[in-house]
């Protein structure tokens, strides 16, 4: 119990110190780090260094092993990188308006999200940014990798000069945490957002479909 309230302590702390960091700072988290073994949190150590940076062209086989343990948590196991992959990473290595994020705690990757942004007429001509992929490794999940992602993210976005950041996630993740975290960094749900998958509808979203019929 004495742990437990501990690790919120430690968490609240972080949440309000990390607002007043600089945006050179933004890509350092101090993240408390926390287990849960079935019966009570259990703080492993009290304060971890993650670096969040921008990906580089080499980076490819890590973010999509992230990929692949969010589909199949069971396989561990490295994959040759497909000729599509790599031509699709080196397009986006390229672009100058999207921005691949890459969290890192001692030089393992363990998270990462994306960002575009987007020319606009609209609101002044500001750029609009959207993020994608967000996705953070199972074992390193609830400790504020997504957290210091986000702020990053949001940092550049400023700086870019974006008026707005739009942002989808799926109904599934209103009981896993994902949307508090959203909400807590100033995101609104003010809109009904819509997807149509032309090719490949993804596992997690037909396991979702199905509980609704």
């Amino acid at each position: 119990m004495i742990l437990a309230v501990f690790s919120q302590v430690i968490r609240a702390f972080w949440r309000r110190f990390s607002q007043r960091l600089p945006p050179q700072l933004a890509d350092v988290a101090l993240v408390a780090m926390t287990a849960q073994d079935g019966h009570a949190d259990q703080v492993m150590d009290a304060v971890v260094t993650c670096t969040v940076r921008t990906a580089r062209p080499e980076d490819l086989p890590a973010i999509l092993q992230i990929y692949a343990a969010e589909r199949d948590p069971n396989d561990g196991s490295p994959r040759a990188v497909s000729d599509l992959e790599q031509q699709t990473w080196t397009r986006m290595m390229r672009s100058d308006d999207l921005t691949v994020y890459l969290a890192e705690i001692n030089d393992q990757v363990v998270g990462t999200a994306t960002l575009m942004t987007m020319p606009n007429l609209t609101y002044n001509c500001a750029p609009t940014a959207f993020v994608e992929a967000v996705v953070v490794a199972i074992d390193h999940r609830r400790t504020g990798i997504a957290t210091a992602i986000m702020r990053r993210l949001l940092s550049d976005a400023r700086s870019a000069g974006c008026n707005k950041i739009q942002l989808l996630s799926h109904k599934r993740h209103a009981t896993d945490g994902a949307h508090r975290l959203y909400t807590s960094l100033g995101f609104e749900p003010e809109a009904e957002g819509f997807r149509l998958y032309l090719q490949q509808v993804p596992a997690a979203v037909r396991a979702a479909q199905a509980t609704q019929h």
